[in-house]
């Protein structure tokens, strides 16, 4: 007899995340349109009476990605070094040449349109409160603590700001330091987590250092939590954080000082609803084999979207059901061969901001909506490709080769890679 096929599953290499992604990329290009060139907000934020913007939904989207490909790739990644060097050359390249075009030819370039002859090149890096340099400074280790260049875009209806998209490309970096250092900790020896713990717990409690405070946690994480359960308790402890945050944030003024300094990052509304998002995509990968990819449950996860946007719980409702409604589009759509052109997503996601600030200061959004819209959309594509061919490309093959060289620190034994006990499931894969 033979046995019925399994429904499809984002876990084949034959998927159309490739085409998600390049489609939330374009959503948030189509998304800042509206509002840098003056047009208003975006029809769908005017729509839910202000309750989500298509951009946010694409940009959430994005994470639900990033954490199930980063949980997948931990937990069949053979080392850490490996890992990093994939994740480093795919990210950082690109974003430093954005930092790099920004700061030394859009920057200068527009202030000597503006004041020709008067000042010199190293003068115009640093003219104006918010210089170019410390918009360098700021943003080069994926910081994100200035997205604004003064006087650039001063006559634009959003002033100064160079690239707003930059923030959550920082917040994706830092979640991949943190989802890293947690399968890291878990290779530990239990003593040797100890005492890392105590090391770094005097440390953030003495100096205020958030990372030292994170790693402190992530080592007592290590000790206490069962292998396979971390995500899930994680999962609901930055939920009902959030929950706390949104309805009654006085409560947490009964916590010490110094460690409402040790969850700060916690504290910033976009950073949290981020990581539930990256967080429900890897949730997504850890019961895979668990989860049924039928119509019936995504047309309920959708409906639960719906109803959340509708009653104002868009943040709450999101991490629950956006990551099985993109991850079953990401099988179900018939768009596999997009992923043979490249992967032109994240050049257009971290160019395209500045491009349209640039249309609007030359007077594009003067031609109306929907050229100005055109013009935006085919300035970004080609700067994606671009990206793609000339920077990302390049830079992900450099960095296979280096992680295929296993510094002394990350040999194995083992000849075959061994899963990752925090991400890997214990119920076989569907085929």
């Amino acid at each position: 007899m033979q046995m019925p096929l399994s429904p499809p599953t984002p876990l084949g290499r034959e998927n159309s995340l490739t085409f998600l992604r390049l489609a939330f990329a374009l959503a948030v290009v189509c998304g800042h349109s509206w509002v840098l060139g003056g047009f208003g907000e975006e029809p769908l934020h005017r729509l839910t009476g202000g309750a989500l913007r298509g951009r946010d939904f694409a940009v959430q989207g994005f994470f639900v990605l990033s954490g199930f490909l980063i949980a997948k790739s931990l937990a069949e990644t053979p080392s850490l070094w490996r890992f990093a060097c994939h994740r480093a050359f795919r990210i950082v390249p690109a974003f430093w040449a954005c930092l790099a075009g920004i700061v030394f030819i859009l920057a200068p370039w527009l202030i000597a349109a503006r004041w020709p002859e008067r000042f010199s090149y190293i003068e115009r890096l640093t003219l104006g409160p918010l210089p170019a340099w410390n918009y360098l400074l700021k943003n080069w280790a994926f910081q994100g603590g200035e997205f604004n260049i003064a006087p650039l875009f001063a006559g634009n209806p959003v002033r100064f700001d160079v690239n707003g998209s930059l923030w959550s490309v920082c917040i994706e970096a830092r979640l991949y330091l943190y989802a890293a250092a947690a399968v890291g900790a878990r290779l530990l020896p239990v003593r040797a987590a100890l005492l890392g713990s105590l090391l770094a717990a005097l440390v953030a409690w003495w100096l205020g250092w958030i990372v030292a405070g994170f790693f402190a946690a992530v080592c007592v994480w290590r000790v206490v939590m069962p292998a396979g359960r971390g995500v899930v308790v994680l999962f609901a402890l930055v939920y009902a954080f959030h929950s706390v945050l949104t309805f009654a944030p006085d409560a947490l003024q009964i916590l010490p000082v110094r460690l409402l300094v040790w969850l700060l990052p916690i504290f910033d509304i976009p950073f949290r609803v981020s990581a539930l998002a990256f967080l429900g995509g890897t949730l997504c990968w850890r019961y895979r084999a668990l989860l049924r990819w039928d119509t019936r449950w995504f047309l309920l996860a959708a409906g639960a979207l719906t109803t959340g946007v509708l009653c104002g719980q868009w943040s709450f409702v999101m991490p629950l059901a956006l990551p099985y409604v993109v991850l079953f589009l990401g099988a179900r759509l018939p768009f596999q061969n997009v992923e043979r052109w490249g992967d032109f997503s994240y050049g257009i996601y971290i160019f395209s901001f500045p491009l349209q600030q640039l249309l609007v200061h030359w007077g594009g959004a003067r031609a109306g909506l929907p050229v100005y819209l055109a013009a935006s959309l085919v300035l970004s594509v080609a700067a994606g490709v671009l990206s793609w061919f000339c920077v990302e490309k390049p830079a992900l093959r450099l960095g296979r080769k280096l992680g295929a060289w296993r510094p002394v620190f990350s040999r194995r034994q083992a000849a075959a890679p061994k899963a990752s006990p925090i991400l890997s499931s214990a119920v076989p894969a569907i085929r």
